[in-house]
């Protein structure tokens, strides 16, 4: 993208910094003018060439208007970084499907404003500048002009606050007169501006003019930038513009206008920018562009327009972006698009386009942009995209496509984003996405897909951003995803699935967004959100599941029975959790205040290993009860609310006893070894086997496969006399089956042995 770059390289030689952004929005919005108005020219200089950069952004951003639509307002490129779409709203997606589809509206109120300022500035021909020649110094009485006027001439010259005595050398040292937008101006006097010889910008938008007086600018010989949007102009008096042969930028868009004079522009042949949206244009004059040569942006939409005169861009062969959206275009003349052979960005969107001619776009070779969403299309004639070879981004959302031509994409490989949102599509031809494999955004929401081609998606391994939310899925096939290893954002939101099978997003490791709400899952496979380790990030966007039956999916949360410990021993409980996060679960036990409590005691006692599932404590020397909650929530950073799987135990609390000892000789509390078995059985990955012990022993675990084979040893050389001591093993190396412990303790010259028998199940 030249245009790109060359603006982006003018804008660092600025020096530009952020801190700049927001003052210049604010300026070219008219609404805190004074901010802008009162800096130094350069400074203005440096911000609006911010805010052109902007907005060229922005606009090839919405280009696509449903493809990136539920992204941020930037275009995205093979260098996006789609982690920025963590600042997207879920219910905007959801329910704003309204965003997926934008109009233009937005772009009306800014294009004019920052397009093509210094850009095209700075891009004059030197040869196209008018000279300004040497002037007398007269007194020049400026008290009878229109009182903003007069007030914003007298702010650009130093040291003169006296209307009667500016001079002829000062009006003509004057580049730009600030404070002119909105400012309620509803009228303007001839001889206004007169004796500006110098001046380069006028911006006049946002006021209340109905009329122009026939010779308002001819003494503005040196103009390069006016600005005339957001008026109430209904008509231009013929020749209004024809001494400003240096005139770069003109913005007349939103304004009343239904008719242009014929020769209305043909003295602005170094125009390179020229809007005239949002205006009531019915038609336009056959050879109104003609002279205009070196424009390079037009913008025609949000009028009314429902023909093109044949041959009406035939001399625009600089033009590199043509805006025709929003309009009523239903045909369009054979070969009008022919002479642009420079075009870039072409947006046809919003209009009542029902067919589309062979070989329409064939000669936009340079192509880059095609915005086609909100028209009548119900099928594409074969071929129509294939010399588009430049193109990147290609909407074809809210139309009336049924079917997809077998082939119709084979030839944009270079493709980066492609919206088809909003339309008929009940099928997708297999292989139809398979030359894409620049692609980075896939939009196909609201649709009535029921279900997707195996290895529609395979070669799609650069794909960022994949939108199936609205449609009529019930299953997804084995697989479907599992090459969409770059895969950041996924959205199924809407749809009919029941189930998901066992690994569909395990090779989504990229995954930070996942949307599953509205559907109608009422189960999910252990340990399907497992791997999305990126989903519980703290920059992610994270995993939605609500508004299905089976929402909120908890885990299931198991806590030890109610202990009885002494004072001063340490302690040991343990909890289990299983459910669609397997093992990625954070653990937090806290102490309560009480039985059915979640209210947290003040001054809690220490628990060593509290967010893992065997937290330990000292019990206190006095004697009472304690109470505990286990909570488990997926991943390892925050806490999701409920409808993402908040869950704690049950049961919901666990009551640690602890009793006094009143007479130390009294007989010890177990009298004889004993196995008590494994808890939880079966278990994944963590349990504990629970003793007996009369006395203090060092305790040996072996574990055997059912071939007799000892796979595993764990030794605990010191363990506590007492009931149902637990010797806790975590054992997530090994695979899922049945397996023999046996138990060993020495307790001097006493050996015990026991075994028995103990499920994994991952």
């Amino acid at each position: 993208m030249k245009f790109f770059t060359a603006l982006i390289s003018d804008s660092i030689q600025e020096g530009i910094t952020n801190t700049s952004v927001w003052a210049g929005v604010r300026c070219f919005n008219g609404r805190h003018s004074a901010t802008f108005c009162t800096l130094a020219p350069i400074a203005r200089q440096a911000y609006r060439r911010l805010i052109c950069f902007s907005v060229l952004v922005a606009y090839f951003s919405f280009l696509l208007g449903p493809v990136l639509a539920q992204m941020p307002e930037h275009a995205p490129s093979r260098e996006t970084d789609f982690r920025e779409w963590k600042n997207l709203r879920w219910e905007n997606i959801d329910t704003g499907r309204s965003i997926l589809d934008q109009d233009e509206h937005f772009w009306l109120k800014t294009e004019a404003r920052g397009i093509f300022k210094d850009k095209f500035h700075t891009e004059i021909p030197v040869a196209a500048i008018s000279a300004v020649e040497p002037v007398a110094h007269v007194s020049m009485n400026i008290c009878d002009r229109t009182a903003v006027v007069m007030n914003a001439i007298l702010r650009e010259i130093p040291g003169t606050n006296d209307c009667a005595e500016v001079t002829s050398t000062q009006l003509a040292a004057i580049t730009g007169l600030s404070g002119l937008d909105s400012k309620n101006i509803s009228s303007l006097k001839a001889g206004d501006f007169d004796g500006l010889i110098s001046l380069t910008e006028l911006f006049l938008w946002e006021n209340d003019l109905v009329m122009l007086p026939d010779d308002i600018f001819d003494e503005l010989t040196s103009l390069t930038l006016l600005y005339l949007n957001d008026n109430d102009l209904s008509t231009l008096p013929d020749g209004i513009f024809d001494e400003l042969t240096s005139l770069v930028g003109l913005s007349l868009s939103e304004n009343d206008l239904n008719v242009l004079p014929d020769s209305i522009f043909d003295e602005l042949t170094s125009l390179t920018g020229l809007f005239l949206n949002g205006n009531d244009l019915v038609t336009l004059p056959d050879g109104i562009f003609n002279e205009l040569t070196l424009l390079s942006l037009l913008w025609l939409s949000n009028n009314s327009l429902s023909m093109l005169p044949a041959g009406i861009f035939d001399e625009l062969t600089s033009l590199r972006m043509l805006r025709l959206s929003n309009n009523d275009l239903s045909i369009f003349p054979a070969g009008i698009f022919d002479g642009l052979i420079s075009l870039e960005g072409l947006g046809l969107g919003e209009n009542d386009l029902s067919t589309s001619p062979d070989g329409i776009f064939d000669e936009l070779t340079s192509l880059t942009e095609l915005n086609l969403n909100g028209n009548d299309l119900s099928m594409l004639p074969a071929g129509i995209f294939d010399e588009l070879t430049s193109l990147e981004r290609l909407g074809l959302s809210r139309n009336d496509l049924i079917v997809l031509p077998a082939g119709i994409f084979d030839e944009l490989t270079s493709l980066e984003g492609l919206s088809l949102g909003g339309n008929d599509l009940s099928t997708l031809p297999a292989g139809i996405f398979d030359e894409l494999t620049s692609l980075t955004v896939l939009w196909l929401p609201d649709n009535d897909l029921i279900t997707l081609p195996a290895n529609i998606f395979d070669e799609l391994t650069s794909l960022a951003g994949l939108s199936l939310l609205g449609n009529n899925l019930v299953t997804l096939p084995d697989g479907i995803f599992d090459e969409l290893t770059s895969l950041t954002v996924l959205w199924l939101y809407g749809n009919d699935l029941i189930t998901l099978s066992e690994g569909v997003f395990d090779e989504l490791t990229s995954l930070e967004g996942l949307h599953l709400s509205k559907n109608a899952l009422v189960t999910l496979p252990e340990g399907i959100f497992e791997d999305l380790t990126g989903l519980y990030s703290s920059n992610s966007i994270g995993l939605y599941l609500q508004d299905n039956p089976g929402a909120p999916f908890r885990p299931v949360v198991d806590a030890s029975a109610d202990l009885t410990v002494q004072p001063g021993t340490e302690v040991s409980i343990l909890g289990s959790v299983t459910g669609p996060w397997g093992s990625f679960v954070r653990w937090t036990w806290i102490q309560v205040d009480g039985p059915d409590s979640d209210i947290p005691v003040s001054g809690a006692l220490p628990l060593t290993g509290g967010d893992t599932a065997m937290p330990s404590f000292t019990a206190p020397m006095t004697e009472g009860e304690l109470y505990f909650r286990l909570v488990a929530t997926p991943g390892h950073e925050g806490t999701p609310p409920e409808a993402n799987g908040y869950a704690i135990s049950d049961p919901d609390w666990i009551t640690v006893r602890v009793g006094v000892a009143t007479n130390v000789a009294e007989a010890p509390l177990v009298a004889d070894f004993d196995l008590l078995g494994n808890y939880p059985n079966p278990f994944n990955p963590t349990t504990a086997i629970l003793v007996d012990l009369p006395e203090t022993a060092a305790v040996s675990v072996d574990i055997f496969n059912m071939l007799g084979q000892r796979i595993h040893r764990e030794e605990f050389p010191t363990v506590a006399a007492g009931p149902s001591q637990s010797l806790f093993l975590k054992l997530s190396h090994l695979s899922s089956g049945a397996y023999v412990y046996q138990v060993t303790a020495e307790m001097g010259k006493v050996i015990h042995h026991a075994s028995g028998r103990m499920t994994l199940i991952k």
